[in-house]
């Protein structure tokens, strides 16, 4: 995408085991203040391995999570972040 800023592309079937229900786009930006995940998963569980994915690209603590909607994919992870 651009210097600090990624992208997940979820899967493009429907909710399954095998991805932890976790079917939708997501973005990180990495910033001087801290790393800010944009929406957070599915669930608790499904926010690990993108705990773990911003892991591979920074050091930096997350600081702030941005929920951009009211779905469930969209934010019922934060709680892990």
């Amino acid at each position: 995408m651009a210097e600090g800023a990624y992208a997940h592309i979820g899967d493009p079937g429907g909710r399954t085991a095998e991805t932890e229900g976790l079917n939708a786009n997501l973005g990180l930006v990495i910033t001087p203040g801290g790393v800010v995940p944009i929406d957070s998963g599915t669930t608790y569980r499904s926010a690990r391995p993108i705990d773990e994915a911003v892991r591979r690209v920074s050091a930096v603590p997350v600081q702030w999570v941005i929920s951009t909607g009211s779905q469930d994919h969209r934010w019922l992870g934060n709680g892990y972040l």
